[in-house]
């Protein structure tokens, strides 16, 4: 029995909870601007937190 499926592309973007790679999903999302282009604040070797590289909010 073959149970293989060709989605088409609109089709794999309205799919549930199928939003975004691996590696954006992973990725914190700054709680002002919802970017996900964050650098993590640390120091003397444990985090402390994040960093919003495109509004600069802090959290």
């Amino acid at each position: 029995m073959d149970y293989e499926k060709n989605l088409s592309e609109n089709q794999l973007n309205n799919v549930n909870g199928g939003e975004g790679t691996d590696e954006e999903i992973q990725r914190p999302k700054c709680p002002h601007c919802g970017s996900s282009n964050v650098a993590i604040i640390a120091e003397g070797g444990g985090m402390l937190g994040f960093r919003c590289r495109d509004c600069g909010c802090e959290w």
